[in-house]
């Protein structure tokens, strides 16, 4: 029950950080550089990064408790199945095999 109450206060805190970069993204991307080329493309990966981050705030509540728990072989697995076979092929066909750029990556 703690868990879970603590997901719902880190995704409340997340998603509104998520918004505000959502939101303010190319003054937030000018605090960190002043190349076109990165303020030109940088708002796709912020923004979809952005949306993304509530359901990342969900995972790392719970992998963490999991992993206070002793239980780390179930969120390795966790993680290494949802990224060698699954993220890292989808970002590369979208991104070079669709041409999609960084929005697909």
């Amino acid at each position: 029950m703690l868990g879970t109450a603590v997901g719902l206060v880190n995704t409340y805190i997340v998603g509104h950080l998520g918004a505000a970069a959502f939101l303010l993204v190319e003054p937030l991307l000018r605090l960190f550089t002043t190349e076109p080329a990165v303020i030109a493309q940088g708002p796709q990966a912020v923004r979809g990064t952005a949306l993304i981050e509530p359901p990342l705030a969900w995972y790392f509540v719970f992998s963490g408790a999991l992993r206070g728990a002793g239980d780390t072989r179930f969120v390795l697995l966790a993680q290494g199945a949802s990224i060698w076979p699954v993220r890292l092929p989808l970002a590369f066909r979208l991104g070079l095999t669709f041409n999609m750029g960084l929005g697909g990556v």
